[in-house]
């Protein structure tokens, strides 16, 4: 185990590496740790409507494949000789807490950025439905818990944060404050040009500034 530790390590990084961000960008981390902070709040949660949902939805579909499968409780499925919890993690919930701050777009009205988190929160709980599914199913079919589960999981959570990512809501500022920088740039290259005719020697101050 400790010689294949630091091979782990590096294509862990390997795989961070090909996500669209960079640790330098500081508009990142504080919505990366709001995230995180977001995420252990949701884990500490039971959710025990959204688990019997997800445990329902996925009864309901692996019967409609001809998979004998029992819900025995409102989170308990069982595929003889196996038993699934499915827990708060299993719904993906997480995820959603997770990485909300990083889909919430300034730029856009928070009627908007709301629907768009309720969107994400539907797909994502609708691939956990679609993920445990195939886990069960390649468990009965004879894989290991590990990857029938666990490989697919990180699977589904890298993609899922990379398509986050690669959209850049993160990355936007608010339309208005845009607005009024251009409006406050323009102000001041007409004050300059004013003052350009009195021989004003700073009047080229304002064009370079707006380079950025």
């Amino acid at each position: 185990m400790a010689t294949s530790a630091p091979l782990l390590i590096d294509r862990a990084q390997g795989l961070a590496a090909l996500l669209p961000v960079r640790v330098e960008d500081r508009r990142f981390w504080p919505r990366a740790l709001l995230g995180l902070a977001l995420r252990a709040l949701a884990l500490e949660l039971e959710w025990p409507w959204l688990r019997a949902s997800v445990s329902s939805a996925v009864a309901w579909s692996l019967r409609g494949a001809g998979v004998d499968i029992e819900l025995v409780s409102r989170s308990t499925l069982v595929l003889a000789p196996w038993a699934f919890e499915v827990t708060p993690s299993c719904t993906h919930v997480e995820v959603v807490g997770l990485l909300a701050p990083l889909l919430w777009d300034r730029s856009r009205s928070v009627a908007v950025n709301g629907a768009r988190c309720l969107a994400f929160a539907a797909v994502v709980v609708g691939l956990s439905v679609a993920r445990i599914d195939l886990a069960i199913a390649l468990r009965a079919a004879g894989l290991p818990w590990v990857v029938s589960h666990d490989v697919l999981l990180g699977l589904g959570y890298f993609v899922v944060m990379a398509i986050v990512l690669a959209g850049g809501a993160w990355t936007r500022s608010p339309s208005g404050a845009a607005a009024g920088w251009r409006l406050g740039a323009t102000s001041r290259a007409r004050s300059g040009v004013a003052t350009s005719g009195a021989g004003s020697s700073g009047a080229t101050a304002c064009p370079s500034s707006l380079k950025k």
